[in-house]
C-alpha cells in the first residue's frame, strides 16, 4: 500500500504539483485522529452506560440493567471494528 500511495503521489506532483497528496495525507491523517476520537468517546459512554445498569439493577429493575449492558457490549463490539480499520489505515492490519 505504502508503494501505490508513493506511485499516486508521484503522479500527482507531475499533474499539480503534489497539491492532491498533501490533500489525501492530510485527510488520512484526520481520520486516524477520529478514529482515536471515536473510540476514547465511546469508552466513555460505555462507562456510562456500565455506572447506569449497575444503577437500574440496584432499583430492582434487572431487565432495564440487561437492555444498558447488551448497548454496552455494542459499543464495546463498535469500538473493536473501530481499533481494525485504524490499524488498517496504519498499515499494520491484515
Amino acid at each position: 500500500m505504502a508503494v501505490l500511495l508513493h506511485a499516486i503521489a508521484g503522479a500527482l506532483s507531475c499533474i499539480d504539483g503534489g497539491r492532491s497528496i498533501r490533500i489525501m495525507v492530510d485527510e488520512k491523517m484526520k481520520l486516524s485522529t477520529m478514529l482515536n476520537y471515536w473510540m476514547e468517546h465511546n469508552k466513555e459512554h460505555s462507562q456510562e452506560f456500565r455506572e447506569w445498569a449497575d444503577k437500574a439493577r440496584g432499583f430492582d429493575e434487572a431487565k432495564v440493567s440487561e437492555e444498558i449492558l447488551a448497548a454496552v457490549q455494542e459499543i464495546d463490539g463498535a469500538n473493536e471494528s473501530l481499533a481494525r480499520a485504524l490499524k488498517r489505515l496504519e498499515g499494520k492490519g491484515p
